[in-house]
């Protein structure tokens, strides 16, 4: 299941995404601002960010820009979902490596095939939820791992991890 994170300060717009998405595959959530955008970051994986440019505080163009410059926010790709039409605005979208710019209104079919494109190619994880539930064992620190991976076990001594993808041998001391 992919987890779709609408970033919009009218309400009607989250619920009309959500609407279109019931029955798909995607969980919708939603976020009135940058800031609130940016604490539902800090507690879920997201796989799909889709953002209004016209927004109090903090616009669109603004939180998108601020977001890029981590690694996390580069790996979330990016759709403005928006009623700025203008072409300096599509240019400006575009100078941001966005994924994709949709103009309001928009209809259900354009929106639904827009997110599944994305998951298609490959561009959104489509798993973001499926993650080994460790909150039983009081571990601490953070672990990035653009990956699929499966504790084998977990001691007193460690934690034994196992990789779907092959680990360049380095010849590097360690």
């Amino acid at each position: 299941m992919g987890v779709v994170l609408v970033v919009d300060d009218d309400p009607a717009i989250p619920r009309l995404v959500k609407a279109f998405m019931y029955g798909t595959k995607y969980q919708v959530l939603s976020a009135k601002d940058a800031f609130e955008a940016d604490e539902i970051l800090n507690k879920y994986r997201v796989s799909l960010l889709l953002v209004d440019i016209n927004m109090p505080y903090k616009n669109g163009f603004d939180f998108v820009q601020q977001l890029k410059r981590n690694l996390r926010g580069r790996l979330i790709p990016t759709v403005f979902m928006t009623a700025r039409s203008d072409r300096r605005d599509i240019e400006r979208a575009a100078s941001l490596k966005v994924d994709g710019y949709i103009i309001k209104p928009f209809t259900r079919t354009d929106l639904v095939k827009k997110v599944d494109e994305l998951f298609k190619k490959g561009q959104v994880p489509p798993s973001s939820y499926e993650a080994v539930n460790v909150q039983s064992m009081k571990l601490t620190g953070e672990l990035y791992m653009p990956f699929q991976f499966e504790m084998e076990s977990v001691s007193e001594l460690g934690v034994t991890i196992l990789c779907n993808q092959k680990m360049e041998e380095s010849t590097d001391p360690v």
